[in-house]
């Protein structure tokens, strides 16, 4: 078989330098492990039906992630590596332009090695780095919580008043959890998504969830909601689209933190627009919400806990079995796409309303396993806020 610089052309993608136009792919300089399986991917997969993960594989060093984002309408991932360094692959430099990144490549951001996460919203980003706040991007919608309303373009401290151990951004709003059990939101208000009991107009400082739960030990946000586990329960706050926050809670936006499900056996609550997943502590999934190409046991009908029972609204589906550990879903600040994956025993599931046959998936609106990762164990997926164009996924 032919070849350029010692590789073959079935690999032509793996010869430094050279480029080609074949197919979207995931990007020309994905992250790949020591044992050559991708480890991250920018690109636009919809395009491409055909391409699978190892599309594009390029021969750089090995990079583990431990935290991901992506923002699918500016085409810009940041991952934080398992050495504490924050790196970045952008298309687009919008809201970001004074990190002065490269276009088209992973590239490291500064040389400080205490970043800890990171995560996207609709006109910016949120990192935790030592333990504290730091912010980049639109100023308006209050999300640096220091009272300022100024966009700023690279990240910067907001505020270090706690050791803040986790970061969950909505679209306008964010919620973090701090290392005695307590959560502080700040951002837009609109529907009860800051839990402030306003929904109105913008909360610029970072302030305590007007219940004051103690013991909090799980976050999330998504779109104006934000959910909250605290022993083992999940309380909720914002949008309940579709019954997504609690059985006993009406249709309209939640004036909360206030109780959805009592249950006592939730491990990680995962929100996203009008429904939302939680694993539970002996590896089982319950969901809440919308049904339709969302639920882990393909069943298509809507959660929606009409009956009232303090416990029906984050079913447990048996039929997803156990073994679940991360879900992610696209459709974070906006409904107009929607794509969902998930972790089983290590192994990436992935379901599509938006484009059926993406990575392979044929039978459209189910989830199906993505990809061969025999050699290592995923952790983590991270889809973008809008649309199924960007999908990162890291391996250890």
């Amino acid at each position: 078989m032919a070849s350029i610089s010692g590789q073959s052309t079935a690999n032509i993608n793996q010869v430094d330098g050279f480029f080609t136009t074949q197919g979207g792919g995931l990007s020309e300089n994905p992250v790949i492990n020591s044992a050559g399986v991708q480890v991250s991917g920018a690109g636009a997969l919809p395009y491409n039906t055909a391409i699978t993960l190892g599309f594009n594989r390029s021969p750089v060093v090995p990079y583990n992630f431990v935290s991901m984002a992506a923002s699918g309408q500016y085409y810009q991932i940041m991952a934080v590596r398992d050495d504490g360094t924050l790196w970045a692959y952008i298309l687009t430099s919008v809201w970001i332009q004074q990190m002065n990144l490269p276009l088209g490549q992973w590239t490291q951001y500064g040389t400080d090695t205490d970043w800890e996460q990171v995560d996207s919203c609709q006109n910016g980003w949120g990192f935790i780095k030592g333990g504290a706040y730091w912010y980049a991007g639109y100023g308006s919608f209050g999300l640096r919580g220091d009272g300022s309303t100024t966009t700023i373009g690279s990240p910067a401290l907001m505020n270090n008043s706690f050791t803040w151990t986790k970061l969950a951004m909505g679209a306008q709003h964010l919620a973090l959890l701090n290392s005695a059990g307590e959560v502080y939101t700040t951002g837009t208000n609109s529907g009860f998504a800051t839990g402030l009991g306003v929904t109105t107009g913008t909360t610029t400082t970072l302030t305590r969830e007007q219940t004051n739960l103690t013991g909090v030990t799980d976050i999330s946000s998504a779109y104006s909601q934000t959910k909250i586990v605290a022993g083992g329960n999940i309380y909720s706050t914002g949008n309940n689209q579709y019954f997504c926050a609690g059985p006993l809670i009406s249709l309209s936006a939640v004036d909360g933190p206030v109780l959805g499900y009592n249950g006592g056996d939730i491990d990680k609550i995962f929100c996203a627009r009008d429904h939302a997943v939680a694993t539970t502590t002996s590896g089982g999934v319950r969901h809440a919400g919308e049904g339709f190409a969302r639920r882990l046991d393909n069943i298509s009908t809507d959660l929606t806990g009409l009956t009232g029972q303090p416990n029906e609204q984050f079913t447990l589906l048996t039929a997803a079995g156990t073994g679940w550990t991360y879900y992610e879903a696209a459709n974070t600040t906006s409904s107009t796409f929607v794509c969902q994956l998930a972790i089983k025993n290590g192994e990436v599931y992935g379901s599509f309303d938006n484009n059926a046959n993406v990575w392979g998936n044929t039978a459209g609106f189910v989830y199906q396993r993505i990809g061969t990762f025999s050699t290592a164990t995923v952790v983590m997926v991270d889809l973008n806020s809008f649309a199924s164009a960007n999908m990162g996924i890291t391996i250890t």
